[in-house]
């Protein structure tokens, strides 16, 4: 998983991701913009499984997080709303930026590195 990061003009801070994991740098960017924020998560995610075959779900705003077996699936939690009208056929809905998923060393890696980044303000690509 490839990801830069940047501030922009405001100051605000942004994750970017390699295709397929979009919706980590939404998350990011979205959700996890302070750094007690990403501590918060780390510690959920290093905390030990009382069984193996353990399903973890964690809740972070617009978004769901599913632990299972060192993975880890992202998914926004309006993709889960259902329709109550029926789109145009010709209308796709576009939800590439809305899941992804990744090993959960990968994850923690991300998120120790987004941490830094909001600490120091630098530039980080990787």
């Amino acid at each position: 998983m490839e990801y830069e990061f940047k501030s922009g003009l405001t100051g605000e801070r942004l994750a970017q991701m390699s295709m397929g994991h979009e919706a980590f740098g939404r998350l990011l960017t979205e959700e996890l913009n302070r750094p007690e924020a990403v501590e918060q998560l780390l510690q959920q995610l290093q905390a030990p499984l009382s069984d193996p075959f353990e399903v973890r779900q964690l809740l972070l705003g617009e978004w769901a997080l599913v632990l299972e077996q060192g993975e880890v699936d992202l998914k926004a939690t309006a993709l889960g709303m259902e329709q109550d009208h029926d789109l145009d056929p010709d209308i796709e809905y576009y939800d590439v930026e809305s899941e992804a998923c990744c090993g959960l060393e990968d994850l923690c890696q991300l998120l120790s590195s987004w941490h830094t980044f909001l600490g120091t303000g630098r530039r980080r690509q990787l």
